[in-house]
Formats: structure tokens, C-alpha cells, sequence
């Protein structure tokens, strides 16, 4: 039946993630070296540079050539973005996502009180940082030449106020929190290994469980599969994945097509997947959510609907019965959703259009239909932590998914697009969005 109906599964050039880790952070401190760089390796290329102080974050004031460095509210705009990369033992540029310039100090001077602007990166002494842990998860930002570190000045919650270098005293307006943010912009690989959704003998294995719960919207007790990972124990909080399936299925789609167990332990055992348990629910939101028997009554009104109000299920019962039964965090930022065809509109829709506040990290592979965005674009960007669409060139929804992601362009809003060479609307793609977003998720 899956493969019959099932507008399930979806190619996804694989998002093999390996974002080229821009070396960011060692520290002349030992023990906080380690500790940031371990932080870098969980596929981050860019951070948000926070004050201590004001809460604003480091942004030039245009992408000119020279232009002053100042602090400013986070809107997710990528000139709020900074990768920092080595460029000799010890220090790094500080380059700006958008403009591609670097930190500098406006002029070629060691006195306090000067600015710091940003150009492009000539290797001068004055574009080196040095980046130190003075207070735990704080930083000092330190220039080669001038010995000084970056402050903000007036130390006050104006926006506007101006980076410049002053004498080191580890005042709270020269401490800087450094926020991993996801670069939309960076060079990816998304191609997976081979043998990446294949069971292997050699390695530890979690397990996939028959959850219940009764849903106070379909009147029904109703069933989801979970995965948890080998590690998993009441002892530890886990993040949340929340993985749907195309219009001919139920909770047992992705594990018959895709593989996801294989590729869940697979990833755990290489270390590229962070602490999480995944649900795969049933996304037809009615007393009988059983799969649709004939052609006809997979297209049928009431199968679509129950579809398109599976969010009144998912959020007001399915999501606090996990959170009851598991050992989860129970906050946004620890939630994630992606889903392939009409799973893939509800991801959207979900994480989009009704519950913004649900999910931090939304995926849609081929979706059957587009989320209405209703918000503004400083809305979608600051509080989305990853948006990643993909869909095969010979999937009869690729022009639909390709005017999605024209829509959100034009718009501003940050997301990866992925379009998939020679895929079809098949379980093959699923197996690669599942992979990819996976090792994406709750990094940032």
C-alpha cells in the first residue's frame, strides 16, 4: 500500500554535513581550547557575537568597506553572523557572513577608544584575534597588534553603540558570548557515506518502542513508534525529533521504506548525533487512522483533512504524552520536525504557520503543500534555528517546491534548498533527508 499511495519519501541529496569547520576558538587557556573546539566539531560555522552586558549583538553598519562595527538587537540577519577561522597558531580573523570582511580597528593604532570596523582581509596584524575564556561561556576578543579587546562603548542597551578596543579589565561590556548559529551561506557536502542507512553488527543499537496515548482530539487512544538511542536512560534529558509520513501511511511508513533505525544508530555510533529520541507518529488525525484501502479514499476529503488538522493532535496530546513518558526537554529549542509529502506541508505548516513557538528546527522533504507565512521575516529568522527544504528534479512536486523556496527568498527568509539531480518522488530521498537533518539538528 505504501508504495501504491504513499506520496512518501523523497530524495534529498544527502546533507552529509561535513560544513567545513572553519577553526574557531582555541584559547590560550588549556582546559577552555578543548572545550570550544569540541563545541565547533557539532557541524557550526558561524556564531552570533554576544555582549555580556546589553544583550545586543556585533553587526557593521553596512557592507562598505571601513564601516564601523556597533551592537544591535539579533534579527537573524546574516551581517549578525561571524565565522572565525585560523589564520596562524592562536589567532583568527573574525569574517562577517554577509559581506565577507573581517574585524579590524579603523585605525592602525594601540590607544583605547578605537574603533573597530571591518574590510577585507590583507593578513595585517590588526585583523588577528585571539579569543580568550575569562568567565565561563564568556569571552575576551583580543587584537594581535594593539593588545587591546574589543568593548562596547557607552557600556548601555542602546543600539547603535560602537565596538572599539580598550585596555583588558574583564568588565561585562568587554565579555562576549559566542551563539552558534547555523550559516546558510557555508560550502556543504551533502552527500552521505556509502552503507549510511545499512545495519551493522559492529556497533551499539537503540530501540524502536509501540508508544500510546489517548488523543483528546480523535476521542481514540493512538499510536506513535520511538526510537531510543543506545544511550538512552531516565538519568539524562533528551532533545525531541519528530519525523511524518506521506498521505498513504501511518506510524510504521518510514520504518517499512526508509530505514531509520539503520540510519539513527549509524550516526550515534560515529558521534555525529546528538542526545535525542525520535517519534514517528501517525499523522491521520482520526478515529480510524488506519491506512486508506483503495486509491480513491487515499485523495479523499476526509483523508486530507485529517491530515491537515493533525496539529490539533500533535500539539495538545502527542507531545505532552511524550514529554510525560520519556526523559525529554520540554522547550522549543529541543524540539525538531521534518516530514516527507504531505508530511512535509504539515512540518511546515506546523512549525510555520501554527505553532512557531513549538519547534526550533523545521525539515521538509518534497512537501505536498506550502505554510502561509504570516509573519514577519526578523520573526522567521531569529527564532528559527534551522529551516532545510529539499526535493528531486524529477519529482512531479518540483516546481511546486521550487516556488516555495523562490517565496521564502524573496522574502529573506534563511533556509537551505536543496534540489536533488535525478530524484523522484521515492522512499530513496527519505532515507537521505532523514540522514542529513538528523545530524543537523540541536547544534545551534
Amino acid at each position: 500500500m505504501f508504495r501504491k499511495f504513499a506520496m512518501a519519501v523523497i530524495v534529498l541529496t544527502a546533507l552529509g554535513l561535513l560544513i567545513s569547520c572553519n577553526s574557531i576558538l582555541a584559547t590560550t587557556n588549556p582546559k577552555v581550547s578543548s572545550k570550544v573546539l569540541s563545541i565547533q566539531n557539532k557541524i557550526l560555522t558561524a556564531y552570533v557575537i554576544y555582549s555580556l552586558n546589553t544583550g545586543k549583538c556585533l553587526q557593521p553598519t553596512s557592507s562598505k568597506e571601513g564601516a564601523p562595527v556597533i551592537q544591535n538587537d539579533y534579527i537573524g540577519n546574516n551581517n549578525q553572523k561571524w565565522r572565525f577561522t585560523a589564520v596562524e597558531k592562536g589567532y583568527y580573523k573574525i569574517q562577517n557572513i554577509s559581506n565577507e570582511m573581517v574585524l579590524d580597528i579603523s585605525k592602525k593604532s594601540k590607544n583605547n577608544n578605537i574603533e573597530i570596523c571591518v574590510r577585507k582581509f590583507n593578513g595585517s596584524d590588526t585583523q588577528k584575534w585571539v579569543i580568550e575564556e575569562v568567565k565561563e561561556n564568556y569571552f575576551i576578543i583580543k587584537n594581535k597588534y594593539s593588545g587591546l579587546v574589543l568593548e562596547i562603548s557607552p557600556s548601555d542597551n542602546k543600539n547603535t553603540s560602537l565596538c572599539i578596543q580598550k585596555k583588558q579589565s574583564n568588565s561585562k561590556n568587554q565579555l562576549f558570548k559566542l551563539q552558534p548559529v547555523v550559516d546558510y551561506n557555508a560550502k556543504v557536502n551533502w552527500n552521505p557515506p556509502n552503507e549510511f542507512d545499512s545495519y551493522k553488527t559492529s556497533i551499539k543499537h537503540g530501540t524502536i518502542k509501540e508508544f500510546t496515548y489517548y488523543s483528546g482530539y480523535t476521542k481514540t487512544t493512538r499510536k506513535a513508534l520511538v526510537w531510543l538511542p543506545p544511550n538512552y536512560s531516565s538519568k539524562m534529558k533528551f532533545n525531541t525529533l519528530y519525523v511524518l509520513h506521506g498521505i498513504g501511511g501511518d506510524e510504521r511508513e518510514w520504518l517499512e521504506s526508509s530505514n531509520p533505525e539503520n540510519i539513527l544508530d549509524n550516526l550515534y555510533a560515529s558521534g555525529q548525533l546528538t542526545n535525542m529520541i525520535v517519534i514517528f507518529p501517525n499523522c491521520r488525525a482520526r478515529a480510524d487512522d488506519s491506512r486508506p484501502k483503495t486509491y480513491e479514499s487515499v485523495f479523499s476529503e476526509d483523508n486530507m483533512k485529517a491530515f491537515y488538522n493533525f496539529h490539533h493532535d500533535l500539539i495538545n496530546y502527542l507531545i505532552p504524552a511524550v514529554e510525560k513518558n520519556f526523559s525529554v526537554y520540554k522547550e522549543r529549542e529541543h524540539r525538531a520536525i521534518i516530514g516527507f509529502s504531505m508530511g512535509g506541508g504539515q512540518a511546515l505548516t506546523i512549525g510555520l504557520d501554527y505553532f512557531s513557538n513549538c519547534f526550533a528546527y523545521i525539515g521538509a522533504i518534497a512537501p505536498a503543500y506550502s505554510p502561509n507565512l504570516i509573519k514577519d521575516v526578523n520573526y522567521y529568522n531569529s527564532k528559527l534555528k534551522l529551516l532545510y527544504i529539499t526535493c528531486g528534479t524529477n519529482d512531479f512536486l518540483y516546481s511546486r517546491v521550487e516556488t516555495l523556496h523562490q517565496e521564502l527568498s524573496s522574502k529573506g527568509i534563511n533556509h537551505f534548498w536543496i534540489p536533488v539531480e535525478g530524484a523522484a518522488h521515492d522512499s530513496s530521498i527519505t532515507k537521505f533527508g532523514l540522514y542529513n537533518f538528523a545530524r543537523l539538528v540541536f547544534k545551534y
